[in-house]
C-alpha cells in the first residue's frame, strides 16, 4: 500500500476509534445520579453492601432479599462491586460501575478485534448506540456484564491458533461468565461446540484438534467456577440446589415464573427484534442461508451465538425484554459485517431495505403494536400512507447496484436512529434515600413496611435500610404487613419513634385498607407522599 494511502487509511481508522470510544464511555455519564433501582439491581447492591457491612464474603444470604433467592447467584459482580464500595463509598455509581466497564470495553472489542474495520465500525455503533443495551449497561444488573465475558471468551477462543495463551484465556473468560450468573455462561461452550460439529462435517475443521481445545477450555472454566459452587451446596445442600436450578433454571424455562409468562410465546423476542433491532431482524431475515454458511469465523460463529441463545430464550415459558441482552451484542456484530460487504457491493439490498423500512415502522409507532385493529380509522393514516410512498421512492433509487454503498449507510443510519429511540425502561427518583437518611438521623426504633407482595420485600428496603429487613439491626424493628392482620395492635412500638412506609406503586383495596387501620390506630403525620411511597411516622 503506498505510504500516502496507508496514511489516510490510518487516519479513518483513528476517527472511527474515537467515534467508537465516545460511544463506548458517554453512558459513564451522570451514573450514580438516579437511586438504586428495584428489583434487580437492588438486591445485587444489597449483597455487595452487606459484604463490605458484615464481612460476608463468601455467602450473603443471610441478609440478601429472600435469602437463597437471590444470593444463588454466582458473586463475581457483586465482589467486584463491594470492593468499590469499600474504596469510593456505598453508592448508586459503585453498584453500577462494572455493569457500564463490561458494556464499554465490549462495544470497543467488537472494533479493534477485526481486521474488516468498517464492518468492527458498523458493529461497535449499532450496540453502542442501542438504548435498551445502554440503559442496562448503566444498572448495577448482571445481564451486561456475562454477556461480555461470554463475548470475550468466543473472541480469545477463536484467537487460539495465534497462540495457545488465548485458549486459556477462552477459559478464564468462560470461568467468569459462569462466576457472574447462573448457568449462563454454558450458552458460550453450547454454542462453540456446535460451530465445531458444524464445520467439521462440512470440511472446514479438523474435528478432533479443535475437540481438544474445546476440552481444555471447558474444564478450565468449569474449575474456576467450581470452588464457590461447591462451597454453597455443602453449606446449604438441597436448599442451594433448588433455589440454583430448580427454581431459576428448570422451572423458568418449563413453567412461567413471577407472571413472565408472554402471549407472543414463541414469538416473543422476534417482536422484541422488530422493535429494538429492525434493520438487524431484516438482514438475519433474508441474508440468513448467506450468514450462516459464511467461512468467516466471526460471522459463522456469532450467528451460532445468537441463534443458540435465540432458540432457548423463544422456547423457554418465562420470557423478559432483559434477555434479549443475551444476543444483542452478536446480533450487532452480525449486522455490521452484512452492512460493510454491502457497502463493498458483495450483496444485494432491496428486500432488506423494504423489511428494514417495514419493521422500523411497527418499531417507531406506537400505535400500531397498541391498535393495529383499528389502524384504519386513526388520524395516523394519512402519515402512514405518506411514509410508504417515500419509502418506495427511497427503494427505487436505490434499485440499483451501483447505489449499494448508499443503500449500507442509509441502513446504518437506520440501525442508529431505531436503536437510540428503543423502548427501555426510565429511571426514576422514588425519594426513598431520603427516608432512609431520616430514619436514621432522626433515631427512628422501628420501621412498619406496608406492601402488596406475599414473597418478597421490596428490595429497595432492604438496600437503603442496610438489610434491617433481614434482622441485620438488633436495636431495630422491622415489620412487613401485606394482609390485614387479625390484630393490628401487634404493631405497636413500646418506646421509640416508628416510621410508616406505604408502597403505592401497585396499590389495591387491600394495602388502602391496611393504611386506614393503622391510621386508625395510631394517628401517624405524614413525611411525605409521591407515586411510589407514602411515609407517615408515630
Amino acid at each position: 500500500m503506498p505510504v500516502k494511502k496507508k496514511m489516510i487509511t490510518e487516519k479513518k481508522h483513528i476517527l472511527m476509534f474515537l467515534a467508537v470510544f465516545a460511544v463506548s464511555f458517554v453512558r459513564f455519564y451522570g451514573l450514580g445520579d438516579a437511586e438504586i433501582q428495584p428489583w434487580d439491581e437492588a438486591m445485587y447492591a444489597s449483597r455487595s453492601k452487606s459484604a463490605v457491612s458484615f464481612g460476608c464474603w463468601l455467602d450473603q444470604t443471610e441478609y440478601s432479599v429472600n435469602g437463597l433467592y437471590s444470593s444463588s447467584h454466582p458473586p463475581l459482580y457483586i465482589w467486584l462491586s463491594a470492593l468499590l464500595m469499600k474504596t469510593a463509598g456505598e453508592t448508586a455509581f459503585s453498584a453500577r460501575f462494572w455493569s457500564a466497564v463490561a458494556a464499554a470495553v465490549l462495544v470497543i472489542f467488537l472494533f479493534v478485534f477485526f481486521r474488516d474495520k468498517l464492518a468492527g465500525f458498523f458493529s461497535a455503533l449499532i450496540l453502542g448506540t442501542n438504548a435498551f443495551f445502554f440503559s442496562y449497561s448503566r444498572q448495577g444488573q448482571l445481564d451486561v456484564f456475562s454477556v461480555f465475558w461470554m463475548t470475550a471468551g468466543a473472541l480469545a477462543f477463536f484467537s487460539r491458533d495465534k497462540n495457545r495463551f488465548y485458549l486459556l484465556l477462552a477459559g478464564f473468560c468462560f470461568g467468569m461468565s459462569l462466576m457472574s450468573k447462573i448457568l449462563v455462561g454454558l450458552f458460550l461452550p453450547a454454542s462453540i461446540f456446535v460451530y465445531i460439529a458444524f464445520h467439521s462435517i462440512f470440511g472446514n475443521m479438523k474435528f478432533r484438534p479443535a475437540l481438544e481445545h474445546f476440552i481444555v477450555f471447558f474444564i478450565t472454566g468449569v474449575l474456576l467456577a467450581l470452588p464457590w459452587h461447591l462451597y454453597m451446596i455443602t453449606k446449604y445442600g438441597g436448599d442451594f440446589i433448588d433455589y440454583f436450578l430448580l427454581f431459576h433454571v428448570i422451572k423458568r424455562t418449563t413453567a412461567g415464573v413471577e407472571s413472565n409468562v408472554q402471549r407472543l410465546g414463541v414469538f416473543f423476542y422476534v417482536n422484541q427484534l422488530a422493535l429494538m433491532m429492525p434493520v438487524s431482524l431484516a438482514l438475519i431475515i433474508t441474508k440468513l442461508k448467506k450468514i450462516a454458511l459464511d467461512k468467516r469465523p466471526e460471522m459463522s460463529f456469532f450467528f451460532v451465538f445468537f441463534a443458540v441463545q435465540f432458540a432457548v430464550f423463544s422456547l423457554s415459558k418465562t420470557q423478559l425484554r432483559t434477555y434479549s441482552i443475551a444476543f444483542i451484542p452478536a446480533l450487532s456484530l452480525i449486522t455490521g459485517f452484512c452492512l460493510s460487504d454491502m457497502a463493498k457491493k458483495k450483496e444485494g439490498f432491496f428486500l432488506t431495505v423494504f423489511l428494514s423500512l417495514a419493521f422500523s415502522l411497527w418499531s417507531g409507532f406506537h400505535f400500531m403494536r397498541e391498535d393495529t385493529g383499528n389502524i384504519l380509522r386513526t388520524p395516523q393514516l394519512i402519515f402512514l400512507l405518506l411514509f410508504f410512498f417515500s419509502s418506495a421512492v427511497l427503494l427505487f433509487l436505490l434499485k440499483k447496484t451501483s447505489k449499494s454503498e448508499t443503500a449500507a449507510v442509509f441502513l446504518f443510519f437506520l440501525s442508529l436512529v431505531c436503536g437510540i429511540f428503543a423502548q427501555t425502561r426510565v429511571y426514576y427518583d422514588s425519594g426513598i434515600r431520603d427516608f432512609s437518611e431520616n430514619f436514621y438521623s432522626k433515631e427512628f426504633r422501628s420501621l412498619v413496611y406496608v406492601d402488596d407482595s406475599l414473597h418478597l420485600t421490596n428490595p429497595q428496603i432492604t438496600y437503603y435500610f442496610n438489610s434491617l429487613d433481614r434482622g441485620a439491626d438488633k436495636n431495630r424493628r422491622f415489620t412487613r404487613i401485606f394482609f390485614m392482620p387479625s390484630d393490628i395492635e401487634c404493631f405497636a412500638v413500646k418506646s421509640g419513634k416508628t416510621m410508616l412506609i406505604v408502597n403505592s406503586w401497585h396499590e389495591n383495596r387491600e394495602i388502602l385498607e391496611i393504611e386506614k387501620a393503622l391510621k386508625d390506630r395510631y394517628r401517624p403525620r405524614m413525611i411525605e407522599s409521591n407515586q411510589y411511597y407514602r411515609v407517615y411516622e408515630y
